[in-house]
């Protein structure tokens, strides 16, 4: 009796053992558990706290020449003249390649020009000043809005894409390209001659005569009426020139030019002789003749 007693007894020693002993094991996994959501809870706590006052700083300190993201807004400028200025050539090509605005205007005098008088009219309209922007991007100030930005802002526009484009290579946000070829020039074996009509008695067409050696021969002629104001030469195609543009090739030797037409009786006339001289390879000679 008293051995079944010690056994009972034994056995529920070993029952309470083994309760004593699976609670323990739960109290370390919930123990575990908790200091793992601890360990995932706290980092996350502490970045939704201090990150509004990260993004309060950011925006309250613009960017310097010294901070991180000073490239960001500055290709964001220039972005911006970029996409300007390729609209402001793409509006504008349609009137230069107009046929009526090549043969009247001096492209080079009147280009430039125009291109600047649209760029202002569109950049003060808008109140654009992405010069002034940038300025306070770098030196970390807060200069308003004023006149001499936005002129800069529409010279750098009027210069077009390829000037913005040499800016963004300038500074680095676009690889560097090769230069195009320059524009030709005179070949070297031979001469460039131009001649200009002073129209005193001579109506309608003039000849425009030459000659290396023996009699003339004709090489153009010249049938507009010209102009006298040299500010209208400037930016107008002189019609009373022989080429209207650019100069007539010549080979090296000895020349003599002279101008032939009629007068309003329909007598003919001509001009002063100029020449003979000997004209060198690659000279650029530019006549005025009174006829």
């Amino acid at each position: 009796m008293n051995l079944q007693i010690t056994r009972r007894q034994q056995a529920n020693a070993t029952m309470h053992r083994q309760a004593g002993s699976r609670q323990c094991s739960a109290l370390r996994s919930l123990s575990a558990g908790l200091s793992s959501i601890r360990s995932f809870l706290l980092p996350a706590v502490l970045l939704a706290v201090t990150t509004p006052g990260i993004r309060a700083q950011d925006a309250q300190t613009p960017p310097t020449l010294t901070a991180h993201d000073v490239y960001t807004p500055s290709f964001q400028a220039l972005f911006t003249l970029f996409i300007l200025a390729v609209l402001l050539e793409s509006g504008l090509a349609i009137i230069f390649n107009w046929k009526l605005f090549i043969s009247t205007f001096d492209a080079k005098a009147t280009k430039p020009l125009i291109a600047v008088l649209v760029a202002s009219l569109f950049v003060f309209r808008y109140k654009l000043d992405i010069v002034t922007r940038l300025v306070n991007i770098y030196t970390n100030a807060g200069y308003p809005i004023n006149f001499a930005g936005k002129f800069l802002t529409a010279l750098v526009i009027a210069g077009g894409s390829a000037g913005v484009n040499r800016l963004l290579q300038a500074l680095g946000f676009r690889s560097v390209q090769t230069e195009s070829q320059p524009p030709p020039r005179v070949p070297p074996a031979v001469a460039w001659i131009s001649v200009t009509l002073k129209r005193v008695k001579a109506e309608g067409m003039v000849n425009v005569l030459a000659r290396p050696d023996g009699n003339f021969s004709l090489i153009g002629t010249i049938s507009g009426p010209g102009l006298a104001n040299p500010l209208l030469r400037f930016f107008f195609q002189d019609r009373a020139r022989f080429p209207g543009s650019g100069g007539h090739t010549l080979v090296p030797g000895t020349w003599a030019i002279q101008l032939e037409g009629v007068d309003r009786n329909g007598a003919v006339i001509q001009s002063r002789l100029w020449g003979p001289y000997a004209i060198a390879a690659g000279t650029i000679i530019d006549i005025e003749l009174t006829l």
